[in-house]
Formats: structure tokens, sequence, C-alpha cells
């Protein structure tokens, strides 16, 4: 996953990073329960109605809100490993708070059962 030159500002609440500040921004993915990772990471729940292809495609988080071991910064720009979640992230009160990565992990896997249980029950009501 690399750094994408259209995005001009991180989607992180409370960041106002923006690409001329030198910030190495990193592309929402595509893949469903790591978007989802993010989205609960980031407390971005405003992003869940556009879906991952939408949300890859126009919204990033800076560098800033991943650990250094998740990310490489290149001459030209960054790259970040494939397994990263952002994990960094400034609180209500302007506090730096990290989520640990365990509870992203299994409050994504519940809210994925969840959305296949609703998906079965839906498709179960046409049938």
């Amino acid at each position: 996953m690399s750094t994408h030159k259209s995005s001009s500002w991180c989607v992180a609440m409370k960041c106002n990073n923006k690409v001329t500040e030198k910030r190495h921004f990193f592309m929402f993915p595509k893949e469903y329960d790591r978007w989802m990772q993010w989205i609960r990471a980031s407390k971005r729940f405003d992003l869940k109605v556009m879906g991952p292809e939408y949300a890859h495609r126009n919204y990033r988080l800076c560098h800033l809100h991943f650990e250094e071991k998740w990310y490489k910064i290149g001459k030209s720009r960054a790259s970040l490993h494939p397994d990263a979640i952002p994990t960094i992230f400034f609180g209500t009160n302007d506090i730096l708070v990290t989520t640990a990565p365990e509870e992203i992990v299994n409050d994504c896997q519940r809210l994925s059962t969840i959305v296949k249980d609703c998906q079965q029950e839906e498709t179960n009501r046409y049938d």
C-alpha cells in the first residue's frame, strides 16, 4: 500500500495535516475486513456508508497515525506494510490515544459476523 498524490489532507479527527506539510498519506484498504479495522481505529464511522472502494479512492490517513515499524519512507514516497492498522490518534481532550490492534481485530470480527447474519436474514426474508 503506498501513498497517493491526489489526497490533500488526513481524515483522522483532530489531525490537520496536509500534503504541503511533508506528510505521507496512505489510502484506506479496499479489502472489507481491513477497511473496517481502519474505520474502527480512526473512529470515522461516518465513512462506513461510502464503502471500502470509495474510501480507498478518496480518503487518506497520514503516517503519523501509524507506528514507525509499519511504514518505510523512501526518496519520493512512503510504503505501508499490508497488515498495518492505524493506532495513534488524538482524543477529544487533545490527549494522545492509541488503540490496541487486538481490540480492533476483535471488534471487527464481531461486526463482520453481525453484518453476515443480517445479510443472511435479509436473503432468507425474500426467499
